[in-house]
C-alpha cells in the first residue's frame, strides 16, 4: 500500500527523497491541499488517489475530533494514467507529466505550537504548487475570506525567482452542495450542481478580488460537496477535480523540477522574514507591508539600474545627438519609465499593489531621485568635459562640410578662392563659433558669459580656420587652380583640345593638345640645300646660284619646360674642285641648312626672334675635295611675349 512521506525538514529545507523527485522530473505538477485543521484535507487527497469514498489511503485520516497530519507529506510521483482510471475519467493529456499529491497540516492547529511553522511551510508550498486546493467545511464568505487572503493573497505577491507561470486554485466546500431526489435525473442533478459550483464560485472570485487577490475563469473552481451517501453522485464532484487538474496541466508550460527548487531557494530567505505568524491575532496589514518592503526592494533594483545608467545616456545623447535632445522631455519620459517599471515588477505579484501607502510613497521617491540625477549629471558633463565633446562634435561636422563643399569645386572657383583665403577661413570659422554658442546657450545657457566659454570658442574658431585652409590646400593637390601642365589642367576640369596652362596666378595661356594631351604648337621645320659656284676666291666671295627644300624637320614641344626640339639628323657641306677654259680651278659647294619658324603669335625663341637657322660648315678655302656634316638636332627655349 502506498505510504505518504514527510515532505519538509525542520528547517523548512525540502526532504531529500523529494528534492530528488524534483530534480529528476521534467515536468513536477504539485497537488497541494491546506486549509483549516478538521476540515477534511487527508480524506480529499485519499479519494483523489484511490476512488474510493472511504478516508483510507497513503494520507492518515481520522473521523474524530482530534487532527491527525502533522507538518506536510506527499505522495508521488504518479502519472496521471494511474489516478484517472480509479474515476472513470478519460480526459488527454498533451504532455507527459509527474503528479504529486501534498497533504498540508490544518492552519491554526494548536498542538506542539506550530502553526507559524506550518504557515511558513504552506506559504512555500504555494509557490511552486500547480493546483492549490483549499478545503473548507464551511460556505466561504467575507468571515473566512481572510484566511485564504492572508495566505494565497502572500503567496501571490512574493516574487517567485522570476518565473511565471499558471497557477489553479480550487476551493473544496463540504457540507452543502445539490443532493438530488429519487425523482431528479443525473442529467438534471448535475446541470444544478455545476450551476450552484458556478454561482459560489463567482461570489469568490469577487471578494478575493477585492481583497487584491487575483485569479481568473480560466484558473480557479469551486467544487462544493454535500453530506450524503450516494456516492456516484458524490464523485461526480471529484470528476469535475480531476478535468480540472488536465486544463490545468494542458494550458501550463513544462516547468523543470529544479526550477521549482530555484524558486524555493528564491522565496525562503523572505517566508523566513515573516516571524509573526504564530500570532493568531497577526494583522493581515502588517503582513503584506512585510512582504511589499521585500518586493519593492526587489522592484527597486530594476529601477535603480535604469537611474545608474542615466549618465551615461546623457552623456551619448549630447554627443551623439545634442541638437535634438531636450532634457525637461528626457526627465518626464524617465520619471515615467521608471514608475511604470516599478509599478509592473510589483503588480505582476500583486495587483492593486498601488493602494498600499508604502508604494504610493516609493513612487514620488523614485520621481525625485530620478530628477535629482539627470540635473547633477547633466550639470557635472557640461562643468567637467561637455565643451570638450561639443567642439569635437562641431569640428568634425565642420570639418565634413568643408569637403563636401570643396569636393563640388573646380579650377575656377578654386582660383577665386585661393585669391580671398581670408573670406574664405572666416565664413568657417564664425559659422562654428555661432553654432558652439548657440548649442550652450540651449542646454546650460548660464555658461555663455563665463571665461571658459569664450576661450573655448575662440579655439574653435581657430581649429576650423586651419581646417577650411588645409582642407583647401588638400583640394588643391587633387584639383590644381593654377594648372601648369595639361594633367593638371584635366584634373582641375578642363576638356577639349584647348587648355588654359598658368605660368604664376597672374599669368596664363591657352595651348592646343591633341588627342594624346600633347601641346601642339604653330611651328615649321625645313631643311634646305644652297649650292655655290666660284673660281678661286672661296666660297665666302662667291654667290648663292640657287637653293633646294630637302624635306620637312620632326619636332616637339614640352610645355612643362618650355623647350622646343628639333630633330635636324645630319646637315651636310661638300666642295669640288674642275677646270674650266685657261687653266684656271673652278669650284662648286653645297650647304645644307635647317630653317624654324614659330608661327604662334604669342610665342618667341629666347632671343626675342620668331626664327632660327641651323646651318651645316662652310667649306674650308681650296679645300678639296670635301665632304663634312654636322648634328642637326638642337632645343630651344621658348617665351611667351
Amino acid at each position: 500500500m502506498l505510504q505518504s512521506k514527510a515532505l519538509f525538514n525542520d528547517d523548512l529545507t525540502l526532504s531529500q527523497d523529494f528534492t530528488q523527485h524534483l530534480k529528476n522530473s521534467k515536468n513536477p505538477i504539485l497537488l497541494t491541499f491546506f486549509g483549516i485543521l478538521r476540515a477534511g484535507k487527508s480524506t480529499r487527497a485519499n479519494q483523489i488517489i484511490t476512488g474510493e469514498l472511504e478516508p483510507s489511503g497513503p494520507f492518515e485520516a481520522d473521523d474524530g475530533s482530534e487532527s491527525i497530519t502533522q507538518g506536510c507529506n506527499y505522495c508521488g510521483p504518479f502519472k496521471i494514467n494511474q489516478i484517472l482510471p480509479n474515476h472513470d475519467v478519460h480526459p488527454k493529456l498533451n504532455k507527459d507529466a509527474d503528479i504529486f499529491i501534498i497533504d498540508c497540516e490544518g492552519l491554526h492547529d494548536i498542538k506542539g505550537q506550530r502553526s507559524g511553522n506550518v504557515k511558513k511551510m504552506t506559504t512555500l508550498l504555494l509557490q511552486i504548487s500547480t493546483l492549490i486546493t483549499y478545503v473548507s467545511k464551511d460556505v466561504i464568505n467575507t468571515i473566512n475570506i481572510p484566511e485564504i487572503r492572508n495566505f494565497l493573497g502572500i503567496s501571490k505577491i512574493i516574487p517567485g525567482g522570476g518565473i511565471q507561470y499558471e497557477t489553479g486554485f480550487i476551493i473544496m466546500v463540504r457540507t452543502m452542495g445539490i443532493k438530488g431526489s429519487k425523482d431528479m435525473s443525473e442529467e438534471e442533478l448535475n446541470t444544478q450542481r455545476k450551476n450552484q459550483d458556478k454561482k459560489v464560485k463567482d461570489n469568490v472570485i469577487k471578494i478575493l478580488n477585492q481583497e487584491n487577490v487575483i485569479y481568473n475563469e480560466n484558473n480557479f473552481q469551486v467544487l462544493c460537496q454535500p453530506d450524503f451517501t450516494q456516492t456516484s453522485v458524490y464523485f461526480e464532484s471529484l470528476k469535475d477535480y480531476l478535468h480540472f487538474i488536465v486544463s490545468i496541466v494542458n494550458m501550463r508550460d513544462e516547468i523543470p523540477g529544479t526550477i521549482l527548487l530555484q524558486v524555493l531557494e528564491n522565496v525562503r530567505p523572505i517566508i523566513n522574514q515573516l516571524t509573526d505568524l504564530d500570532n493568531p491575532n497577526i494583522n493581515s496589514t502588517d503582513i503584506y507591508n512585510k512582504v511589499i518592503e521585500g518586493l519593492i526592494e526587489k522592484a527597486m533594483v530594476d529601477v535603480n539600474h535604469e537611474i545608474n545608467e542615466i549618465p551615461a545616456y546623457i552623456k551619448k545623447q549630447i554627443i551623439e545627438n545634442f541638437d535634438n535632445f531636450n532634457k525637461n522631455s528626457y526627465s518626464e519620459n524617465m520619471c515615467a519609465r521608471t514608475r511604470e517599471i516599478f509599478t509592473r515588477n510589483c503588480i505582476n505579484q500583486l495587483k492593486k499593489i498601488e493602494s498600499f501607502t508604502l508604494f504610493k510613497k516609493k513612487q514620488v521617491m523614485i520621481q525625485e531621485m530620478v530628477q535629482k540625477k539627470i540635473n547633477e549629471s547633466y550639470q557635472e558633463y557640461y562643468k567637467e568635459q561637455g565643451f570638450s565633446y561639443i567642439i569635437d562634435k562641431i569640428r568634425k561636422e565642420h570639418s565634413k562640410y568643408i569637403v563636401d563643399v570643396l569636393g563640388k569645386l573646380m579650377g575656377s572657383e578654386l582660383r577665386n578662392i585661393k585669391r580671398d583665403k581670408k573670406n574664405w577661413g572666416n565664413q568657417y570659422s564664425e559659422k562654428a563659433g555661432s553654432t558652439f554658442e548657440k548649442t550652450v546657450s540651449k542646454g546650460c545657457d548660464e555658461l555663455l558669459k563665463t571665461r571658459i566659454f569664450e576661450q573655448s570658442k575662440n579655439s574653435l574658431k581657430k581649429d576650423i580656420w586651419d581646417i577650411s585652409n588645409e582642407k583647401l590646400k588638400l583640394r588643391c593637390k587633387e584639383c590644381p587652380p593654377f594648372p601648369k601642365t595639361v594633367s593638371e589642367a584635366r584634373k582641375s576640369g578642363q576638356i577639349g583640345n584647348v587648355v588654359e596652362l598658368w605660368k604664376d596666378k597672374n599669368h596664363s595661356h591657352k595651348w592646343t593638345v591633341n588627342d594624346k594631351d600633347e601641346v601642339i604648337i604653330q611651328v615649321t621645320a625645313t631643311k634646305y640645300s644652297k649650292m655655290y659656284e666660284y673660281t678661286c676666291e672661296g666660297i665666302n666671295d662667291s654667290t648663292c646660284s640657287g637653293r633646294s627644300k630637302v624635306g620637312n624637320v620632326k619636332s616637339s614641344f614640352d610645355v612643362d619646360s618650355m623647350t622646343l626640339h628639333i630633330y635636324g639628323g645630319d646637315i651636310c657641306s661638300s666642295q669640288s674642285r674642275y677646270k674650266h677654259g685657261m687653266g684656271r680651278g673652278h669650284y662648286t659647294a653645297h650647304v645644307e641648312y635647317i630653317e624654324i619658324v614659330i608661327s604662334e603669335s604669342d610665342l618667341i625663341f629666347g632671343d626675342g626672334s620668331k626664327t632660327q637657322i641651323i646651318k651645316a660648315d662652310d667649306p674650308g678655302y681650296k679645300n678639296y675635295p670635301y665632304h663634312g656634316s654636322k648634328n642637326g638636332n638642337r632645343s630651344y627655349i621658348l617665351t611667351l611675349k
